[in-house]
Protein backbone atom coordinates (compact mmCIF):
# COMPACT_ATOMS: atom_id res chain seq x y z
CA UNK A 1 0.00 0.00 0.00
CA UNK A 2 1.44 3.52 -0.75
CA UNK A 3 0.35 6.91 0.39
CA UNK A 4 1.46 10.38 0.61
CA UNK A 5 1.03 13.48 1.76
CA UNK A 6 1.72 16.91 0.08
CA UNK A 7 0.67 20.80 -0.33
CA UNK A 8 -1.33 22.33 -2.84
CA UNK A 9 -0.83 26.15 -2.82
CA UNK A 10 -3.24 28.02 -0.73
CA UNK A 11 -3.85 30.98 0.30
CA UNK A 12 -5.14 31.78 3.82
CA UNK A 13 -7.31 35.85 3.87
CA UNK A 14 -6.44 38.49 6.21
CA UNK A 15 -8.74 38.43 8.99
CA UNK A 16 -9.95 41.70 12.24
CA UNK A 17 -7.87 38.91 14.03
CA UNK A 18 -5.16 38.04 11.57
CA UNK A 19 -4.03 40.88 9.66
CA UNK A 20 -1.99 39.62 6.98
CA UNK A 21 -2.52 36.79 4.52
CA UNK A 22 -0.33 33.85 4.40
CA UNK A 23 0.56 31.27 1.13
CA UNK A 24 1.34 27.91 1.27
CA UNK A 25 3.08 27.15 -1.96
CA UNK A 26 2.98 23.59 -3.42
CA UNK A 27 5.39 20.84 -2.35
CA UNK A 28 6.09 17.81 -3.52
CA UNK A 29 5.05 14.62 -1.00
CA UNK A 30 5.71 15.46 2.89
CA UNK A 31 5.23 11.81 4.26
CA UNK A 32 5.03 8.56 2.06
CA UNK A 33 4.13 5.37 3.69
CA UNK A 34 4.70 2.31 1.24
CA UNK A 35 3.28 -0.62 3.84
CA UNK A 36 2.62 -4.10 3.87
CA UNK A 37 -0.85 -5.47 5.59
CA UNK A 38 -0.92 -9.55 5.43
CA UNK A 39 -4.20 -10.79 6.49
CA UNK A 40 -4.48 -14.24 7.05
CA UNK A 41 -7.05 -17.17 8.18
CA UNK A 42 -7.75 -20.76 8.89
CA UNK A 43 -10.86 -22.98 9.58
CA UNK A 44 -10.64 -26.48 10.96
CA UNK A 45 -13.32 -29.59 10.71
CA UNK A 46 -12.34 -30.66 13.86
CA UNK A 47 -14.54 -33.75 14.05
CA UNK A 48 -15.07 -33.99 10.14
CA UNK A 49 -18.62 -33.82 9.88
CA UNK A 50 -18.61 -30.00 9.31
CA UNK A 51 -20.49 -29.28 12.27
CA UNK A 52 -17.49 -28.03 14.74
CA UNK A 53 -15.40 -25.35 13.14
CA UNK A 54 -12.23 -24.14 14.78
CA UNK A 55 -11.52 -21.09 13.03
CA UNK A 56 -8.23 -18.05 13.45
CA UNK A 57 -7.45 -15.29 11.83
CA UNK A 58 -4.78 -12.28 11.68
CA UNK A 59 -4.96 -9.17 10.08
CA UNK A 60 -2.96 -5.91 10.04
CA UNK A 61 -5.19 -2.72 8.79
CA UNK A 62 -3.27 0.41 8.22
CA UNK A 63 -5.13 3.67 8.66
CA UNK A 64 -5.69 6.13 5.94
CA UNK A 65 -3.71 9.18 5.25
CA UNK A 66 -5.75 11.57 5.87
CA UNK A 67 -5.45 15.08 4.49
CA UNK A 68 -5.09 16.72 8.14
CA UNK A 69 -1.38 15.96 8.74
CA UNK A 70 -1.08 18.26 5.60
CA UNK A 71 -3.47 20.99 6.24
CA UNK A 72 -2.00 21.09 9.96
CA UNK A 73 1.64 21.64 8.39
CA UNK A 74 0.52 24.26 6.17
CA UNK A 75 1.74 27.88 6.18
CA UNK A 76 -2.06 28.78 5.16
CA UNK A 77 -3.61 26.32 7.67
CA UNK A 78 -6.00 26.71 10.51
CA UNK A 79 -4.62 30.21 12.56
CA UNK A 80 -6.13 29.87 16.22
CA UNK A 81 -5.44 32.69 18.64
CA UNK A 82 -7.29 32.67 22.59
CA UNK A 83 -7.20 35.62 24.46
CA UNK A 84 -8.70 37.09 27.88
CA UNK A 85 -12.07 38.79 27.04
CA UNK A 86 -12.22 42.45 27.91
CA UNK A 87 -16.10 43.64 27.67
CA UNK A 88 -15.23 47.29 27.34
CA UNK A 89 -18.97 48.13 26.88
CA UNK A 90 -20.40 45.57 29.25
CA UNK A 91 -22.57 44.24 26.53
CA UNK A 92 -21.71 41.10 26.27
CA UNK A 93 -20.98 40.93 22.57
CA UNK A 94 -17.53 40.65 21.70
CA UNK A 95 -15.67 42.53 19.64
CA UNK A 96 -11.98 43.04 17.69
CA UNK A 97 -11.38 45.76 20.29
CA UNK A 98 -11.73 44.17 23.55
CA UNK A 99 -9.11 41.38 22.62
CA UNK A 100 -6.74 41.16 26.17
CA UNK A 101 -3.74 39.15 27.27
CA UNK A 102 -3.06 36.51 24.58
CA UNK A 103 -3.21 32.80 26.30
CA UNK A 104 -2.26 30.74 23.50
CA UNK A 105 -1.87 30.89 20.18
CA UNK A 106 -1.56 28.25 17.00
CA UNK A 107 -0.73 30.40 13.82
CA UNK A 108 1.75 28.55 11.45
CA UNK A 109 2.77 31.08 9.64
CA UNK A 110 4.52 32.38 12.31
CA UNK A 111 5.46 29.30 14.35
CA UNK A 112 5.54 26.36 11.27
CA UNK A 113 4.51 23.03 11.91
CA UNK A 114 6.53 20.52 10.29
CA UNK A 115 5.74 16.80 9.66
CA UNK A 116 8.53 14.30 10.94
CA UNK A 117 10.49 12.46 8.72
CA UNK A 118 10.40 9.44 10.53
CA UNK A 119 6.27 9.40 11.34
CA UNK A 120 4.94 5.97 11.18
CA UNK A 121 2.01 4.63 9.50
CA UNK A 122 -0.56 4.42 12.36
CA UNK A 123 -1.66 -0.05 12.23
CA UNK A 124 -4.26 -2.24 13.94
CA UNK A 125 -2.93 -5.66 14.53
CA UNK A 126 -5.97 -7.99 15.37
CA UNK A 127 -6.19 -11.66 16.28
CA UNK A 128 -9.08 -13.57 16.32
CA UNK A 129 -9.53 -16.85 17.61
CA UNK A 130 -13.10 -19.28 18.47
CA UNK A 131 -14.98 -21.67 17.08
CA UNK A 132 -18.67 -22.08 15.69
CA UNK A 133 -20.34 -25.90 17.13
CA UNK A 134 -24.24 -26.45 15.25
CA UNK A 135 -26.49 -27.73 17.43
CA UNK A 136 -29.52 -28.78 15.52
CA UNK A 137 -30.68 -28.50 12.12
CA UNK A 138 -30.27 -24.28 11.05
CA UNK A 139 -29.34 -23.62 14.53
CA UNK A 140 -25.63 -22.51 15.62
CA UNK A 141 -23.49 -21.29 18.34
CA UNK A 142 -20.30 -19.82 18.51
CA UNK A 143 -17.47 -17.85 20.45
CA UNK A 144 -14.34 -16.00 19.32
CA UNK A 145 -11.85 -14.49 21.10
CA UNK A 146 -10.43 -11.09 19.94
CA UNK A 147 -7.34 -8.87 20.76
CA UNK A 148 -6.77 -6.05 18.82
CA UNK A 149 -3.73 -2.87 18.81
CA UNK A 150 -3.70 0.12 17.44
CA UNK A 151 -0.21 1.89 17.47
CA UNK A 152 1.89 4.31 16.13
CA UNK A 153 -0.60 7.11 17.29
CA UNK A 154 0.53 10.47 15.96
CA UNK A 155 0.43 13.58 17.83
CA UNK A 156 0.98 16.89 17.57
CA UNK A 157 3.45 18.65 20.11
CA UNK A 158 6.29 21.46 20.72
CA UNK A 159 10.35 20.14 21.49
CA UNK A 160 11.04 24.07 23.21
CA UNK A 161 8.22 23.14 26.15
CA UNK A 162 9.45 20.97 28.68
CA UNK A 163 8.77 20.33 32.45
CA UNK A 164 10.90 22.85 33.42
CA UNK A 165 8.49 26.06 31.66
CA UNK A 166 5.94 24.12 34.25
CA UNK A 167 5.47 25.17 37.66
CA UNK A 168 2.79 23.51 39.91
CA UNK A 169 0.04 25.41 41.69
CA UNK A 170 -2.04 23.73 44.64
CA UNK A 171 -5.53 24.06 44.14
CA UNK A 172 -8.61 22.12 46.16
CA UNK A 173 -11.36 20.67 44.83
CA UNK A 174 -14.87 22.79 45.33
CA UNK A 175 -17.15 20.01 44.69
CA UNK A 176 -20.04 19.31 42.20
CA UNK A 177 -21.20 23.08 43.23
CA UNK A 178 -18.27 24.79 41.96
CA UNK A 179 -17.67 26.54 45.40
CA UNK A 180 -15.20 26.67 48.02
CA UNK A 181 -15.91 26.77 51.52
CA UNK A 182 -18.78 24.29 51.42
CA UNK A 183 -19.66 20.81 52.64
CA UNK A 184 -18.58 18.82 49.25
CA UNK A 185 -15.47 20.10 49.04
CA UNK A 186 -12.65 17.82 48.17
CA UNK A 187 -9.18 16.81 48.20
CA UNK A 188 -6.08 19.00 46.45
CA UNK A 189 -5.46 19.42 43.20
CA UNK A 190 -2.25 20.40 41.27
CA UNK A 191 -2.78 22.71 38.00
CA UNK A 192 0.75 23.80 36.09
CA UNK A 193 1.19 26.84 35.01
CA UNK A 194 3.43 27.39 31.84
CA UNK A 195 6.07 30.25 32.01
CA UNK A 196 4.60 33.50 30.40
CA UNK A 197 7.51 33.46 27.76
CA UNK A 198 6.36 30.01 26.45
CA UNK A 199 2.10 30.18 26.46
CA UNK A 200 2.87 31.44 22.57
CA UNK A 201 4.47 28.54 21.62
CA UNK A 202 1.89 26.17 19.83
CA UNK A 203 2.48 22.36 19.26
CA UNK A 204 4.52 22.61 16.08
CA UNK A 205 6.00 18.84 15.24
CA UNK A 206 3.85 16.02 14.40
CA UNK A 207 5.46 12.98 15.00
CA UNK A 208 4.21 9.62 16.43
CA UNK A 209 3.24 8.49 19.80
CA UNK A 210 6.27 6.52 20.87
CA UNK A 211 5.07 4.43 24.09
CA UNK A 212 1.54 4.65 23.61
CA UNK A 213 -0.81 2.06 22.00
CA UNK A 214 -4.46 1.42 22.59
CA UNK A 215 -5.71 -1.81 22.89
CA UNK A 216 -9.05 -3.92 23.34
CA UNK A 217 -9.15 -7.75 24.90
CA UNK A 218 -12.74 -9.39 24.13
CA UNK A 219 -14.72 -12.46 23.64
CA UNK A 220 -17.98 -12.30 21.46
CA UNK A 221 -20.36 -15.72 22.09
CA UNK A 222 -23.10 -15.75 19.10
CA UNK A 223 -26.49 -17.85 18.84
CA UNK A 224 -27.58 -18.02 15.61
CA UNK A 225 -31.17 -19.40 13.88
CA UNK A 226 -31.16 -19.43 10.30
CA UNK A 227 -34.64 -18.46 8.49
CA UNK A 228 -36.51 -21.59 8.53
CA UNK A 229 -40.31 -21.97 9.05
CA UNK A 230 -40.71 -18.30 8.63
CA UNK A 231 -38.48 -17.52 11.50
CA UNK A 232 -34.67 -16.26 12.07
CA UNK A 233 -32.97 -15.21 15.23
CA UNK A 234 -29.78 -13.95 16.34
CA UNK A 235 -28.04 -12.91 19.59
CA UNK A 236 -24.97 -11.86 20.83
CA UNK A 237 -22.67 -11.16 23.86
CA UNK A 238 -19.43 -8.92 23.45
CA UNK A 239 -17.78 -8.20 26.20
CA UNK A 240 -14.22 -6.49 26.66
CA UNK A 241 -12.54 -3.70 27.68
CA UNK A 242 -10.36 -1.31 25.83
CA UNK A 243 -7.55 0.67 27.26
CA UNK A 244 -4.70 3.00 26.47
CA UNK A 245 -1.41 1.54 27.74
CA UNK A 246 1.92 3.93 28.21
CA UNK A 247 5.09 2.36 27.96
CA UNK A 248 7.43 2.33 31.58
CA UNK A 249 8.94 5.73 32.46
CA UNK A 250 6.52 7.67 29.60
CA UNK A 251 4.56 8.96 32.12
CA UNK A 252 6.65 10.96 34.01
CA UNK A 253 8.21 12.58 30.70
CA UNK A 254 6.91 15.62 29.17
CA UNK A 255 7.10 15.64 25.41
CA UNK A 256 8.93 12.67 23.14
CA UNK A 257 7.07 9.84 24.17
CA UNK A 258 5.98 10.97 27.25
CA UNK A 259 2.79 13.08 28.53
CA UNK A 260 2.28 16.12 26.10
CA UNK A 261 1.36 19.02 29.36
CA UNK A 262 2.28 18.02 33.01
CA UNK A 263 -1.73 18.48 33.33
CA UNK A 264 -1.94 15.28 31.70
CA UNK A 265 -0.86 13.38 34.87
CA UNK A 266 -4.35 12.10 35.79
CA UNK A 267 -3.36 9.71 32.47
CA UNK A 268 -3.17 5.94 34.15
CA UNK A 269 -1.63 2.51 32.48
CA UNK A 270 -4.19 0.31 31.46
CA UNK A 271 -7.24 2.72 31.81
CA UNK A 272 -10.62 1.85 29.66
CA UNK A 273 -11.37 4.65 27.23
CA UNK A 274 -14.19 6.44 28.09
CA UNK A 275 -16.13 5.80 24.71
CA UNK A 276 -15.69 2.11 24.68
CA UNK A 277 -17.96 -0.38 25.49
CA UNK A 278 -17.60 -3.33 27.76
CA UNK A 279 -20.75 -4.77 27.17
CA UNK A 280 -22.88 -5.17 24.30
CA UNK A 281 -25.81 -7.31 23.84
CA UNK A 282 -27.81 -7.74 20.54
CA UNK A 283 -31.00 -9.81 19.90
CA UNK A 284 -32.27 -9.42 16.59
CA UNK A 285 -35.14 -11.46 14.90
CA UNK A 286 -37.90 -11.63 12.31
CA UNK A 287 -41.36 -13.87 11.71
CA UNK A 288 -42.87 -13.72 8.66
CA UNK A 289 -46.97 -13.76 8.88
CA UNK A 290 -49.48 -14.89 6.24
CA UNK A 291 -50.47 -12.89 3.29
CA UNK A 292 -46.88 -11.19 3.15
CA UNK A 293 -46.05 -9.51 6.91
CA UNK A 294 -42.93 -9.50 8.05
CA UNK A 295 -42.39 -8.71 11.98
CA UNK A 296 -39.19 -7.73 13.16
CA UNK A 297 -37.03 -6.70 16.07
CA UNK A 298 -33.34 -5.19 17.12
CA UNK A 299 -32.93 -4.69 20.95
CA UNK A 300 -29.65 -3.39 21.88
CA UNK A 301 -28.26 -2.91 25.87
CA UNK A 302 -24.87 -1.30 25.76
CA UNK A 303 -22.50 0.31 28.53
CA UNK A 304 -22.59 3.78 29.63
CA UNK A 305 -19.52 5.96 28.81
CA UNK A 306 -17.24 7.03 31.03
CA UNK A 307 -16.98 10.03 32.59
CA UNK A 308 -15.11 12.68 35.44
CA UNK A 309 -16.04 15.52 37.11
CA UNK A 310 -13.99 18.34 36.11
CA UNK A 311 -12.51 21.64 37.93
CA UNK A 312 -11.46 24.80 36.40
CA UNK A 313 -8.54 26.73 37.99
CA UNK A 314 -10.32 29.64 38.83
CA UNK A 315 -12.72 27.49 40.91
CA UNK A 316 -10.23 25.51 42.65
CA UNK A 317 -8.56 28.89 44.33
CA UNK A 318 -5.60 29.48 42.04
CA UNK A 319 -7.25 31.98 39.47
CA UNK A 320 -6.29 32.23 35.87
CA UNK A 321 -3.08 30.91 35.37
CA UNK A 322 -0.62 32.03 32.21
CA UNK A 323 -2.49 29.42 29.39
CA UNK A 324 -6.15 30.58 30.70
CA UNK A 325 -8.55 28.71 33.00
CA UNK A 326 -7.79 25.51 32.81
CA UNK A 327 -9.28 22.34 33.65
CA UNK A 328 -8.05 19.33 36.26
CA UNK A 329 -9.73 15.97 36.40
CA UNK A 330 -11.36 15.59 40.22
CA UNK A 331 -10.97 12.19 40.34
CA UNK A 332 -9.59 9.42 38.86
CA UNK A 333 -9.83 9.18 34.83
CA UNK A 334 -13.13 7.66 33.52
CA UNK A 335 -14.10 6.36 37.15
CA UNK A 336 -17.78 7.04 36.81
CA UNK A 337 -19.95 5.64 34.00
CA UNK A 338 -23.55 6.79 32.59
CA UNK A 339 -26.17 4.28 32.78
CA UNK A 340 -26.32 1.53 29.84
CA UNK A 341 -28.76 2.14 26.88
CA UNK A 342 -31.53 -0.31 26.41
CA UNK A 343 -32.53 0.59 22.67
CA UNK A 344 -35.57 -1.50 21.29
CA UNK A 345 -36.51 -0.73 17.58
CA UNK A 346 -39.19 -2.72 15.69
CA UNK A 347 -40.28 -3.25 12.15
CA UNK A 348 -43.86 -3.95 10.40
CA UNK A 349 -43.56 -4.77 7.17
CA UNK A 350 -45.82 -5.60 3.72
CA UNK A 351 -44.94 -7.58 0.72
CA UNK A 352 -47.13 -7.08 -2.83
CA UNK A 353 -45.61 -8.80 -5.51
CA UNK A 354 -45.65 -6.63 -8.84
CA UNK A 355 -45.23 -9.57 -11.33
CA UNK A 356 -42.48 -11.87 -11.75
CA UNK A 357 -39.86 -9.84 -10.72
CA UNK A 358 -41.03 -6.47 -9.13
CA UNK A 359 -42.28 -6.51 -5.82
CA UNK A 360 -43.37 -3.40 -3.42
CA UNK A 361 -42.69 -3.50 0.16
CA UNK A 362 -45.20 -1.11 2.90
CA UNK A 363 -42.38 -0.66 5.85
CA UNK A 364 -43.87 1.14 9.72
CA UNK A 365 -40.65 1.46 11.57
CA UNK A 366 -40.43 2.71 15.29
CA UNK A 367 -37.53 3.61 16.80
CA UNK A 368 -36.76 3.60 20.13
CA UNK A 369 -39.80 1.91 20.62
CA UNK A 370 -39.69 2.01 24.78
CA UNK A 371 -39.67 5.62 24.19
CA UNK A 372 -36.12 5.77 26.53
CA UNK A 373 -34.31 8.95 27.46
CA UNK A 374 -31.48 7.90 28.66
CA UNK A 375 -28.72 10.45 29.20
CA UNK A 376 -25.42 10.17 27.19
CA UNK A 377 -23.89 13.36 28.06
CA UNK A 378 -23.82 15.92 31.40
CA UNK A 379 -21.77 19.29 31.67
CA UNK A 380 -18.71 17.84 33.71
CA UNK A 381 -17.41 21.02 35.25
CA UNK A 382 -18.17 21.83 38.45
CA UNK A 383 -19.90 24.94 38.99
CA UNK A 384 -23.61 25.43 38.96
CA UNK A 385 -24.43 24.19 35.67
CA UNK A 386 -22.69 20.61 36.44
CA UNK A 387 -24.83 17.36 35.52
CA UNK A 388 -26.89 19.71 33.59
CA UNK A 389 -28.05 17.41 30.54
CA UNK A 390 -26.10 18.04 27.17
CA UNK A 391 -27.71 14.96 24.86
CA UNK A 392 -29.85 11.58 25.85
CA UNK A 393 -31.01 9.19 23.45
CA UNK A 394 -33.63 10.57 20.81
CA UNK A 395 -37.26 10.19 21.59
CA UNK A 396 -39.75 7.60 19.65
CA UNK A 397 -39.24 7.83 15.80
CA UNK A 398 -42.47 6.31 13.70
CA UNK A 399 -41.40 6.11 9.86
CA UNK A 400 -43.66 5.01 7.06
CA UNK A 401 -42.03 4.29 3.74
CA UNK A 402 -42.13 2.47 0.58
CA UNK A 403 -39.79 0.16 -1.29
CA UNK A 404 -39.92 -1.39 -4.96
CA UNK A 405 -37.28 -4.40 -5.78
CA UNK A 406 -37.05 -4.74 -9.86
Amino acid sequence: DWQSNRHAESTAPKSPYFSEATTQPGTGNLVVWNTLAPRVGVVYDLLGDSKTLLKASYNRYVWQMWVDKGVQASAAGDRQARHTWNDLNGDRLFSPNELGVLLSASDPSKNPVRIDTNLKPIITDEISAGGTRELAANFSVSGTFHYRKDKNLTWRVNPNVTAVDYTKVVGRDPGPDGALGTSDDGGVIDFYNIAVEKRGLSPNLITTWNGFDQEFLGVEITLYRRFANNWQFVGSYTGGVQRENYAPGTLTQIGGSGLQTPQDVDKKNGTRIAESKPRIVKLMGSYALPRGFILSAFYQNLSGDNFTREVNSASAGVGTLNQGNIVALANERSRDSYDSLNVLDFRVAYEVKLGQARSMQLVLDIFNTLNINTVTSQVLTSGSRYGQVVSFVPPRIVRCGTRFSF
